[in-house]
């Protein structure tokens, strides 16, 4: 959730769950999920660092990786891993990007070192046009209701409009 003041709000669509150990379960949404989830490889909390890029180059560009796609196809360009990263950003948001879909989910950084990326540690007059740039693509994504519909219809949530 986008709030007004420019904050950004985290929600759960339900499929969240407590992850201690190593997991070879396959849950999530196409868009957002990590290679080794989807190939149902053992994996860790680090398949949410995956996620967040996935959702950060939604927020940047008004819509998540591959969207043209349908769930499967997606899921099978997920599998491959690399989405692509937009043209249209900063270079400190595309090591940002790039550092949170790496490939190898162990060699992904955990959530306290990607707190310290520069991306994240921006000046204020930075953080500005940064923050400017995530309002910008979530107001497109608002009104792109046919992506509210693809993700309405996946097979991983049900949302009531």
């Amino acid at each position: 959730m986008f709030r007004q003041d420019g904050n950004i709000k985290l929600i759960d669509f339900g499929t969240a769950t407590r992850v201690d150990n190593c997991r070879r379960s396959t849950v999530g949404t196409p868009w957002y999920c990590a290679p080794e989830v989807i190939n149902s490889e053992e994996y860790g909390n680090r398949c949410d660092i995956w996620s967040l890029g996935c959702f950060s180059i939604e927020l940047v560009s008004g819509k998540p990786p591959f969207d043209e796609l349908n769930d499967i196809a997606c899921l099978f360009k997920m599998a491959e891993g690399k989405p692509p990263l937009p043209n249209d950003v900063t270079p400190l948001c595309k090591s940002f990007l790039s550092d949170c879909l790496i490939l190898n989910w162990k060699n992904r950084p955990t959530s306290s070192k990607l707190l310290g990326h520069p991306f994240l540690k921006m000046e204020e007059a930075q953080e500005e046009v940064a923050r400017k740039q995530l309002m910008e693509g979530t107001q497109r994504i608002a009104l792109e209701k046919a992506h509210l519909d693809k993700i309405k219809n996946s097979a991983s949530i049900k949302i009531k409009l």
